[in-house]
């Protein structure tokens, strides 16, 4: 199996090292995001195919366990999803080479785009961002809707908030369920509680009881890099390469062009 490098450093800095090792023929792994532009993003995934190499990005939250158990119970009825909101948020890292968006909205990008298997309509997305600290956008709530589904998003990201906090919340037709990712375990909660319409068209409110379903715990990097190892050996598609990090880049411009 061929050599892969793993590139761990200020985002300004992935497009060179990236080239340098495609060129070189060697397969590499990127820290999230895959670059600061589109321009850079597209121009490596077209040095992969001419060299026959993979790109693969690091997307970790994808690979947690309880993720991957939200992604099979909405695979065949997302249409029954209304809203999600999705919350990160800690006081501090605040970086220099990026902003907050570039360094943990990103995360709640690629698991809305993975989960929901579409991609956001540009034009919807509203944001309000708030340089606390430094020159870049320290704070941001967004907003962005998934055509597909119809289904609303908003998302909250700070580094200058003091309380810590990875939810993934879904209200969905008969249910709403939270995902605590600090939790690695009793990390999802599903409350049963939803609205019936009667034939006569009024609303019957039931209250349902809360659940918490029974997961395994597995450590999400090492989830990660086996499949990545899985990929590589047997030339399967990966859920976070090169592409996928393509997607999640363009919506990034998108919002700080608003920004």
């Amino acid at each position: 199996m061929a050599d892969i490098y793993l590139i761990a450093t200020p985002v300004f800095t992935h497009y060179d090292i990236a080239k340098n090792c495609l060129e070189n023929g060697k397969h590499v792994i990127v820290e999230k995001p895959l670059t600061n532009s589109i321009s850079k993003s597209r121009e490596l995934l077209t040095i992969a195919n001419k060299y026959s190499k993979r790109i693969f990005v690091n997307f970790t939250p994808l690979y947690t366990d309880p993720f991957n158990f939200l992604c099979k119970r909405y695979e065949n009825s997302r249409q029954d999803i209304f809203f999600i909101n999705c919350s990160r948020c800690n006081l501090g890292i605040i970086r220099k080479d990026c902003n907050v968006v570039e360094d943990l909205t990103c995360h709640d990008i690629a698991m809305l785009i993975y989960f929901l298997q579409d991609y956001p309509d540009i034009n919807s997305i509203k944001c309000y961002g708030k340089k606390c600290f430094s020159d870049n956008i320290d704070m941001i709530t967004i907003q962005m809707f998934f055509p597909k589904h119809k289904i609303l998003c908003n998302l909250y990201t700070s580094w200058v908030d003091n309380e810590k906090k990875r939810e993934f919340s879904i209200i969905a037709r008969n249910e709403k369920i939270i995902y605590d990712d600090i939790k690695t375990i009793n990390s999802i909660k599903i409350n049963k509680s939803n609205i019936k319409i009667q034939k006569e068209g009024d609303f019957l409110y039931k209250f349902g009881d809360q659940l918490i379903p029974h997961q395994k715990y597995n450590e999400p990097l090492r989830n990660q890099m086996e499949h990545y190892y899985n990929c590589l050996k047997h030339n399967l598609p990966c859920k976070t390469d090169g592409e996928f990090a393509l997607k999640v880049n363009e919506i990034i411009e998108a919002i700080n062009q608003l920004c």
